[in-house]
């Protein structure tokens, strides 16, 4: 196996290379003006850097620290301060430990693949966040073959979602890798980021695996190579609470206060590393890490509503960059001019892939898949709900507008919706990737499927689930789910 050290990281401008750009600019429209004004603009900039310096040197941590402790610190307080920079030591660096506040205690977790399974591990991490009076780092997403297949780049959360409008509502600061340490950020994908490198730090974390998992391995998952982590992990003791559907993460945010810890950490719990360090190290307890949060509260997606989606999901709207082009999309689809409004209509999410994990072998899978019929009796129950709610004479009277997003590639199949009158985003999907990377089909199409009036979607897919979601909190629209025929397992 190879062995390769991280290179090619361009650091961002400084605060104090901004604003010397700044004052560089403003002097050159002043110079336009009298040389009276100039010489007091010089001076008065020249005062403000003198006072910058000043202040520059002092300990300005305490200020701005996020203090953990629960009974000084709590989600309601109205003064915090949500800039990610006030938690770092200042660019990203080669170690992480080096950009950590002191002071500060941070909570993550690694991705592990698809956009949708990512975005419930992301919710799950900032709920955990919330209740434990931690702040969250949001691994970025990497493209693995399975999902994307080959040639993308890493993307981050805040490339999707607007983090910043998230952090203000829940009055929590979030922070992304990206922020605290250096790696090959949007660079495309090589097989090194999947190996061990030299230079590699050692990190304790926290393995979920042992007690929700028959594979009793911590996680496989992609991102501690990719950001040149060895890390050891411990298991989760099993007899930490089950969590409830009012509080899921109440069991690990109690493990993470320092009595929770000690009682963890009392009976040596197994441990395990791709590359064992002796002797193993504990969790890290400024920068708790666990291997996957998705899993521990999987059960939540099958129910109507869940207390990390009424916290977190609902908020965490996408970025109007996304808006902008889905919409744009939108257009295009309908056929109209550039300010032209969408026409109100009905999203369609219609899962095909994993056929031999839902289906067994491919004999079985005309039989297991459903058919495009098990979609169309759904719209039209939308469609008359939709009626029968708004009425007959409003915008939603007669909704015949029907858009298909799906992961099917058989031209056979396609030809078969458009037949039934319905369009679709396939067609646009080879430009997106062509203009904006193998991330943004899967993205506008999740974007796409928010915006309808009414939503049909795929049993035991989270895509579906999670945009059945979003269509009923953003736009108060009914949604209904096509089932798979003869299934071998759920999700």
């Amino acid at each position: 196996m190879s062995r390769r050290n991280w290179s090619g990281y361009e650091p961002a401008p400084s605060s104090l290379q901004r604003l010397a750009l700044g004052l560089r600019l403003n002097l050159n429209v002043l110079q336009q003006s009298k040389p009276r004004i100039v010489v007091v603009a010089v001076a008065s900039c020249v005062c403000f850097v003198f006072l910058k310096g000043i202040f520059w040197g002092r300990d300005v941590q305490q200020p701005y620290a996020w203090n953990p402790r629960p009974e000084s610190t709590s989600p309601d307080q109205k003064n915090v301060v949500l800039d990610p920079s006030a938690y770092v030591n200042g660019p990203p660096t080669p170690s992480f430990r080096d950009n950590l506040k002191h002071g500060v205690k941070y909570v993550t977790t690694w991705n592990h693949g698809g956009l949708t399974n990512e975005f419930i591990t992301w919710i799950n991490l900032i709920h955990l966040a919330h209740v434990s009076q931690r702040i969250p780092v949001l691994s970025p997403l990497l493209p693995d073959e399975q999902h994307l297949g080959k040639g993308g780049t890493s993307l981050d959360a805040s490339d999707i979602f607007d983090i910043p409008r998230l952090a203000k509502t829940l009055k929590l600061p979030i922070l992304e890798w990206r922020q605290l340490k250096r790696a090959r950020y949007y660079k495309s994908y090589i097989p090194a980021d999947q190996e061990p490198h030299d230079d590699d730090e050692v990190l304790g974390c926290w393995s979920t695996y042992p007690a929700t998992s028959e594979d009793h391995d911590p996680s496989n998952a992609l991102t501690p190579h990719f950001l040149h982590l060895n890390v050891q992990y411990t298991a989760v003791p099993t007899n930490i609470s089950t969590p409830s559907d009012s509080s899921p993460f109440s069991g690990l945010a109690k493990m993470l206060s320092p009595p929770g810890r000690v009682a963890a950490l009392s009976v040596p719990p197994p441990t395990w590393a791709e590359e064992p360090v002796s002797p193993a190290p504990e969790p890290d307890d400024q920068l708790t890490c666990f291997d996957d949060l998705y899993v521990p509260t999987g059960r939540e997606w099958e129910m109507d509503l869940g207390a990390t989606w009424n916290l977190v999901g609902t908020n965490m709207r996408f970025t109007r960059k996304m808006e902008s082009l889905a919409t744009s999309l939108l257009r295009r689809i309908f056929d109209l001019k550039q300010f032209d409004v969408v026409p109100p209509f009905i999203s369609v999410h219609i899962r095909r892939g994993d056929l031999d994990y839902f289906c067994g072998s491919p004999n079985r899978w005309e039989e297991c898949l459903p058919p495009l019929s098990a979609y169309a009796e759904p719209v039209r129950e939308i469609q008359d709900e939709l009626r029968r709610t708004h009425g007959q004479d409003s915008i939603y009277g007669n909704v015949a507008e029907v858009i298909v997003t799906s992961d099917e590639t058989n031209p056979t199949w396609w030809a078969e919706v458009e037949k039934m009158g319905w369009k679709e985003t396939k067609t646009l999907k080879l430009e997106l990737q062509m203009s904006f990377g193998i991330w943004f089909p899967p993205v506008i199409d999740a974007v796409i499927q928010s915006k309808g009036a009414g939503f049909v979607g795929t049993s035991n897919s989270t895509m579906s689930l999670i945009a059945a979601k979003r269509v009923l909190d953003w736009q108060g629209g009914p949604s209904r789910m096509a089932h798979w025929g003869n299934i071998k397992s759920p999700l």
